[in-house]
């Protein structure tokens, strides 16, 4: 090593010394340390240098100098109003600072590094205390750190394992949103069961009351995306659990998770609340979407393939993105071979729409429901727009709203690419199902009636536009147009399928 690295290393090593000697002289003098200081201002200030000399960024516990300065600190900790908030007044001026400053010390000892500090046996303790501090400041400051270590290395939760059931009693009593924000979110990164002091919480009782949360948390975005991922985090538990189908006695819970799901899917829905959802169903692919014992049942499983498709097309980039990451989960035996090695890695969303329905498709086969299926794609083919409707909408809006509020992306173009591939995997089901589906009376004649009346009427309001309607009523023209196809399709669809029955 060059003399030159060796004077710097020597000068460095000589100064953290110093410091430290320095902060340990003022560690010991009763006039800065102790809660005889009424500035609990300057008790904050003097914390905060203690914190930065004491953490994992000043080097190993080997120094004998730093290891007592810790054990010094540690010492203070214990001894001060953080683990009896009552004893500082919250009307203090800097109180919840002065707490935050000593939270931010113990959470190195009992999270982030208990090693460092030689804090491996009393850290569980300590962390139970913070967690249970009446002071929100101290218990969101230690929730964050918690979730944080949680998220960096799930697979070794270390000393917060033992603090499970701490967290559990916390999530059930917590009133503060952001706290029980963090807790949810904690929680589901844990493992299943939970366990409440010497109980252990029931996977249906859990699940209920994760669902009452949600019900009740519609004024707090945060905590409904936190309480719909921890019931999504245990639904698909319960899912798992159950490889031959799941029982009667929780399939209430999960057909309640179903519908709040696909009710937080829908286009009025907060960004946020949006990007959780995708996020959720893209997790719960292959436990629930592509199960073949349809634990939700027939209607409750397509209508989340038709919520993530619906977030295929949401006008969010992060949304759509979020929700095209489904191929990665989706079992590969289930993707045809063109596309099974395309579908472990992310796709854009129209890659990821188009593998979607395929997938789907081949599920009908695997539920042998192909029949019902053909009928759920041909409603979905017709839409919810009624051309009467579109038209009275568009003379309220301007047309380039439509035309580009998704940025460079056409909605239009969007919207046809949706047809077309409903269409074409359609007429593939079609050619599969045919023989089932009963083409005389009920549904089939019911979705022919609409779609006749809906064709009808896109071309009726076509013929009134004026001329040129292509250029001089450009959102008219292209809506109806679009209308006008989807109806066409599908009668094509009904009209061969009944071609093919009367050929049997």
């Amino acid at each position: 090593m060059c003399p030159y690295d060796n004077k710097n290393k020597h000068e460095s090593t000589r100064r953290e010394s110093k410091w430290i000697s320095v902060v340990k002289s003022f560690l010991f003098s009763p006039s800065l340390c102790r809660r005889r200081n009424p500035c609990v201002v300057t008790r904050a200030a003097f914390l905060d240098l203690l914190a930065c000399l004491c953490g994992p960024a000043s080097g190993p516990a080997e120094g004998e100098e730093l290891a007592s300065l810790r054990e010094a600190a540690l010492g203070i900790v214990r001894a001060s109003e953080l683990l009896d908030s009552s004893a500082l007044p919250s009307a203090v001026p800097g109180g919840p600072p002065y707490l935050q400053s000593l939270a931010r010390l113990a959470v190195s000892a009992s999270v982030e590094s208990p090693e460092l500090w030689g804090a491996e046996s009393c850290g569980p303790q300590l962390l139970a205390q913070l967690l249970q501090s009446g002071a929100y400041e101290v218990r969101l400051l230690v929730l964050d750190a918690v979730l944080s270590r949680l998220q960096r290395d799930p697979a070794d939760p270390g000393p917060l394992s033992a603090a499970h059931s701490t967290l559990a009693g916390l999530a059930l009593r917590e009133t503060h949103p952001h706290c029980l924000a963090r807790v949810l979110r904690i929680l589901s990164l844990l493992d299943l069961p939970w366990t409440r002091g010497l109980d252990t919480l029931e996977d249906r009782e859990l699940l209920s009351w994760a669902l009452s949360l949600c019900q009740e948390s519609t004024h707090s975005v945060d905590v409904l995306c936190a309480a719909l991922g921890l019931a999504s985090r245990v639904v698909v538990h319960v899912v798992e659990q159950s490889p031959g189908g799941v029982s009667g006695a929780v399939l209430p819970e999960l057909q309640s998770w179903g519908r709040l799901v696909e009710r937080c899917g829908r286009d009025e829905q907060p960004a946020e609340v949006k990007l959780t959802t995708a996020e959720i169903l893209v997790a719960a692919t292959p436990a629930v979407l592509a199960n073949k014992a349809l634990p939700l049942g027939l209607a409750g499983t397509v209508a989340l393939w038709r919520s993530l498709f619906g977030l295929l097309q949401d006008e969010d980039q992060d949304v759509r993105e979020s929700a095209a990451d489904f191929t990665c989960t989706a079992p590969p035996q289930l993707l045809d071979a063109q596309h099974a090695d395309v579908a472990r890695s992310p796709v854009c969303p129209a890659v990821a729409l188009d593998l979607g329905l395929g997938l789907l498709c081949r599920l009908f086969h695997l539920w042998n429901e192909a029949p019902a299926g053909v009928l759920i794609l041909t409603e979905w083919l017709l839409g919810e727009d009624d051309p009467e409707d579109v038209a009275q909408e568009d003379q309220s809006l301007e047309e380039d709203e439509f035309l580009f509020e998704k940025g460079e992306a056409n909605l239009w173009a969007e919207r046809l690419l949706w047809v077309r591939l409903l269409d074409r995997h359609l007429s593939g089901l079609v050619g599969a199902a045919r023989a089932g589906v009963p083409v005389g009376g009920g549904e089939l004649d019911r979705l022919s009636a609409l779609a006749a009346e809906q064709h009808g009427a896109a071309q009726e309001r076509l013929r009134t536009l004026p001329p040129e309607p292509r250029f001089l009523s450009t959102a008219d023209f292209t809506r109806l147009s679009i209308a006008r196809e989807r109806a066409g399709r599908a009668l094509d669809t009904i009209g061969s399928l009944r071609l093919a029955a009367l050929s049997c």
